[in-house]
């Protein structure tokens, strides 16, 4: 019976995205949670202490969730980053409407719906510009064709 209980409890932690034993401090944030803040501060730009006020943790827990992240979708998500040729471009990927107006365009900026890129980093994020950027683009591969 305690055996049976104790393997509930660990479903439970597991599922929830707490797990007691593992190095550091006890997540204040569920795993879902801290990847909704992450993407709420690269889509949104929403300010530090806004995202804390917003989940009820400090500025610094806000920060550290954010870096980690980051740090982790660039590396997890480069993947989805294609950099085709001209030719390919116009072979394949890019829609007819674009084609018959635009006939030199390489690429379509779509990197502007993550407002982080409009306004400028602070300075304590300038060491995460490669990443950020890189997670931006990965980001947007996985949005809808323009053009159907």
């Amino acid at each position: 019976m305690q055996f049976e209980q104790l393997t509930r409890e660990m479903e439970v932690k597991l599922a929830t995205g707490y797990l007691k034993g593992r190095p550091g401090p006890e997540r204040k944030l569920r795993l879902e949670q801290e990847f909704l803040l992450t993407l709420m501060k690269l889509r949104l730009a929403l300010l530090t202490f806004d995202l804390g006020f917003r989940f009820h943790v400090s500025a610094s827990t806000v920060s550290s969730v954010f870096i980690t992240w980051v740090k982790l979708m660039s590396k997890e998500l480069s993947v989805l980053i294609v950099w085709p040729s001209r030719q390919q471009i116009k072979k394949k990927t890019l829609p007819y409407c674009f084609k018959k107006l635009y006939p030199k365009v390489r690429s379509i900026g779509r990197l502007k719906v993550f407002l982080i890129l409009k306004n400028e980093l602070p300075i304590t994020l300038l060491p995460l510009a490669d990443d950020i950027v890189r997670v931006c683009c990965a980001l947007c591969n996985l949005l809808p064709p323009l053009c159907v």
